[in-house]
């Protein structure tokens, strides 16, 4: 059930990516081991098109149901001969990650993973070349969503928190060479 929460909650991604794509006239193929995702990744394909005014070429862009296990998947992907231009694998990736990524994205221009699996990430990180692992699978589609001015708090809030974790880790290395006294800082002299 966990496994398929992550899946659902890249949809949002899809939903992205596919109005990005009906924009563009760009085809995407979504496969997927799961048919509750492959019913809902269709649907967010078609309404792509739909809110982009681009029907007419909703037939080119298809969800695919294609069986249990990610051996299938995987096994689809390396034998495929055609390239895209980007690969996207979210959700959960399975044990047979690194086959399906590197099927998918060796005949890409540029590969993107996400999963919240800890268990996960390794393949994430060293398959593809873009990767958002834990909690950034479930608020990259609020990133996606938000107005510029939000972006920028939490663009603001990001460089806030850089700065006081610089901040420690000076601070850290100054009581460390005992330059500094931090008890006596702290507390006072005495």
């Amino acid at each position: 059930a966990v496994r398929r929460l992550q899946t659902l909650a890249a949809l949002p991604l899809l939903d992205h990516v596919a109005r990005a794509a009906a924009r563009g006239g760009v085809p995407l193929r979504v496969t997927t081991n799961d048919p509750i995702a492959a019913t809902a990744a269709a649907a967010v394909l078609e309404s792509a098109h739909v809110r982009t005014a681009s029907s007419e070429r909703a037939g080119r862009s298809r969800a695919e149901y294609v069986g249990e296990g990610r051996v299938t998947a995987a096994g689809r992907a390396l034998a495929e001969g055609q390239g895209s231009a980007a690969a996207f694998a979210f959700g959960s990736l399975g044990e047979e990650a690194m086959l399906l990524l590197d099927g998918l994205g060796s005949r890409s221009a540029a590969t993107t993973a996400g999963t919240a699996d800890a268990t996960q990430a390794t393949s994430a990180l060293l398959a593809a070349d873009q990767a958002l692992l834990g909690p950034e699978l479930y608020l990259a589609p609020a990133d996606l969503r938000a107005s510029g001015g939000e972006r920028n708090v939490v663009l603001a809030t990001n460089r806030v928190l850089f700065i006081v974790l610089a901040v420690l880790v000076v601070g850290t290395l100054l009581a460390l060479a005992d330059v500094v006294d931090a008890r006596a800082w702290l507390v006072g002299p005495g």
